[in-house]
């Protein structure tokens, strides 16, 4: 009986270093994928992580092409400014001007009537 319970024992022990070994070779296979998977993931990371930073220097110079653009802007108004104010004052002095000058010729010919008018009446 001793003998056939050895036999007995010993053939399921080979049976389970048998199954221990497939696990072990499952588990192995299984480790692999995940190395694989893991890989890939990191390198979506990396991936991902390169993008981010792109993005952020694209925003850093998007936000000092704004600054130089502010400044530039801001430059162009202050030298438009004096100048336009000058056009405006020069354009509301010319009617002004042309005014004065009608004046001016009006005053010489009503002078220059007057002056007839005695001129005649000495003449006469």
């Amino acid at each position: 009986l001793m003998g056939f319970e050895n036999n007995k024992s010993s053939t399921s022990e080979s049976t389970n270093r048998l199954v221990d070994y497939d696990v072990y070779l499952d588990v192995i296979d299984s480790i692999k994928e995940k190395d694989e998977q893991i890989k890939s993931l990191l390198e979506v990371q990396k991936q991902t992580q390169n993008l981010l930073d792109q993005q952020q220097r694209l925003a850093l110079q998007d936000k000092n092409l704004l600054e130089e653009y502010k400044i530039e802007n801001d430059s162009l108004k202050a030298l438009k400014m004096p100048s336009q104010e000058t056009e405006t004052k020069q354009l509301d002095n010319q009617p002004k001007d042309e005014l004065k000058a009608l004046k001016e010729q009006l005053e010489t010919l009503q002078e220059q009537k007057n002056a007839r008018k005695w001129w005649n009446l000495w003449r006469k």
